[in-house]
């Protein structure tokens, strides 16, 4: 199984992904680059918001990614990650049957994590998984992203999105 690590803390989102899988790129989210995990898009626009940083509470190696809700003119940006520094995923040429992780995770109110993996064949979807955790995790606490394969194709490319959703009841 793949393994993806992800941290989250009170308002904050620190993310790992580990680098046992060597096809996800900066896996364990040890390269940074201008206040940026390599190989990841974020919402950082430095000067005016930058839910996205650097962190050493990691689960494993020297750093995670630790993501927080920054206010930017009243409104509330939450932290993302998705992988590709371009939004286009990576190359990935595997069937794996599930992605595993680490977070931690203190939500507020009805605030929710989500992870969200999609597999690729030739431009077309092949395979979904995602997750959605609510819990308060304080310590590292392993999660299973299952996938559901739509084709027998092996995957070309893969797309991963985690994010930090602030959710208020209407």
């Amino acid at each position: 199984m793949n393994r993806i690590l992800i941290f989250f803390t009170g308002l904050a989102m620190v993310v790992m992904i580990s680098a046992a899988f060597s096809q996800i790129p900066n896996s364990g989210f040890e390269q940074w680059a201008a206040g940026n995990p390599v190989g990841w898009a974020t919402p950082n626009s430095p000067g005016f918001f930058v839910p996205i940083t650097q962190s050493t509470d990691a689960h494993s190696g020297t750093y995670a990614v630790k993501g927080q809700v920054v206010n930017f003119v009243g409104l509330a940006i939450s932290p993302s990650l998705v992988s590709g520094d371009s939004l286009g995923g990576f190359s990935f040429n595997q069937r794996p049957a599930a992605l595993q992780g680490y977070y931690k995770y203190s939500p507020v109110g009805g605030d929710l994590f989500f992870a969200t993996a999609i597999f690729y064949s030739q431009g077309m979807g092949i395979a979904f998984g995602e997750i959605l955790i609510s819990n308060t995790a304080t310590g590292y606490t392993q999660f299973t992203v299952n996938l559901d394969y739509f084709s027998n194709d092996l995957p070309d490319t893969c797309y991963l999105h985690i994010l930090y959703c602030r959710y208020s009841h209407g």
